[in-house]
């Protein structure tokens, strides 16, 4: 059996896959090639699926059957085309971690000149500059064009309707938002608006949020760590909750206890 982010990244993983009908070959790919293997990936993943294995055997076993039918060359065309974005989470037990880590997390995008785009509130907004300006020294001033910081809450109503977010508006206002931000560099962004939403007790506006941003990912370009209190997942009624919510991410890290 397997358990926490292995099972989530293993589930991740055949969800990604299963959700394209059929391989899409690069464009040199010749046309007779194409035709001798061309087949439902859904059919590969029924057999391999239900299989009970460690998520790293079973990912290996998927990965060589598809290698083995369409090519190497094929199969990183494939992994390249649906791992181009990440959304990952993380579950934190105080701010010092979450500041720790999100810090980090900025501070890798500055160094490799990406845009950072930090969605947080009025304190983790604060405590993250204040972070980034001591540990890195003379990163701050000569990266802070590619530093964009937005409040959560603030941000949330522009895509809010009665308690819900409204997926035009949300495709819209972020969409924008990166746009603008990005230029011509790669986008990585830290949320907090679905801690906002679960923090408010609106659990299933939160959810919906993560898969918009998933939806997103399909539009744009750009990598995406949200961020949770642990506590707020705990309680054996919390129990489906978090896992709705470990679904809609591709990694994760913290647990809660």
């Amino acid at each position: 059996m397997l358990f926490g982010a292995q099972r989530v990244r293993c589930l991740f993983s055949l969800r990604v896959l299963s959700s394209s009908t059929s391989f899409q070959w690069p464009r040199h790919q010749s046309r007779s090639r194409r035709a001798s293997v061309n087949f439902p990936i859904r059919l590969l993943l029924a057999v391999v699926a239900p299989i009970r294995l460690h998520s790293s055997v079973r990912i290996v076993l998927l990965d060589l059957l598809l290698a083995k039918e369409v090519g190497f060359e094929a199969l990183n065309h494939l992994t390249e085309s649906v791992m181009m974005n990440t959304h990952g989470v993380y579950f934190y037990e105080d701010d010092t971690f979450l500041i720790d880590n999100v810090a980090e997390f900025a501070r890798k995008g500055l160094e490799q000149q990406e845009t950072v785009i930090i969605v947080a509130t009025e304190q983790h907004r604060g405590d993250l500059k204040a972070k980034l300006t001591d540990d890195v020294v003379g990163l701050w001033a000569t990266k802070r064009e590619n530093y964009v910081t937005l409040d959560a809450s603030a941000t949330l109503a522009l895509f809010m309707q009665n308690g819900w977010p409204d997926e035009r508006l949300f495709l819209q206002v972020i969409g924008r938002i990166i746009d603008s931000a990005a230029a011509s560099a790669p986008v990585r962004i830290y949320g907090e608006m679905v801690a906002v939403l679960w923090a408010e007790g609106n659990t299933l506006a939160a959810i919906h949020l993560e898969r918009l941003w998933n939806k997103l990912g399909t539009l744009r370009d750009f990598s995406l760590l949200c961020g949770y209190p642990a506590s707020a997942f705990k309680g054996s009624d919390k129990v489906v909750a978090f896992q709705d919510v470990c679904a809609c991410h591709s990694h994760l890290t913290g647990m809660p206890t």
